[in-house]
């Protein structure tokens, strides 16, 4: 079910809800600015957390493989960020979870991450309807695609 599910190209499973956060991560002019970068922040922090109630029609292949795929996804975001704020980050870094890098997550996670209430509003939405975390997966890699591709 995951391969085929995530396209660059096709967002057909996504509904208007799920269009909605699209257009909120897309880059005004094609310019990306802290507002953009900030709300595809917490796009695929969303996902991650429907991700976690996915339920048990995913299974744990696809689960790891989404995982790693939107970890990857917020790696370029961030790396996106922190060239925007004229730091010398590299990718490496927060793969690697470099001190530098871990103190430049903590900042944006206090500045543009999602609040202690909102996590618990979204993992109590996805945990009300799991088989929808793919709209919240295709929304999130789209914005990073977008805005750090």
């Amino acid at each position: 079910m995951f391969p085929a599910a995530h396209s660059r190209y096709g967002l057909a499973g996504l509904s208007l809800a799920g269009l909605g956060v699209l257009s909120a991560c897309a880059p005004s002019g094609g310019i990306v600015n802290g507002d953009t970068l900030g709300e595809c922040h917490r796009t695929i922090q969303r996902a991650v957390l429907a991700l976690q109630v996915s339920g048990s029609e995913t299974t744990p292949a696809d689960r790891a493989n989404a995982r790693d795929a939107l970890k990857q996804a917020g790696h370029r975001v961030l790396l996106e960020w922190s060239r925007y704020e004229g730091l010398d980050l590299h990718i490496d870094d927060f793969t690697h979870e470099t001190p530098q890098a871990m103190a430049f997550v903590r900042g944006i996670d206090a500045e543009a991450g999602l609040s202690e209430q909102a996590r618990r509003t979204e993992l109590s939405i996805a945990g009300d309807q799991p088989g929808r975390w793919m709209e919240k997966f295709n929304a999130a890699m789209t914005c990073a695609d977008r805005l750090a591709p």
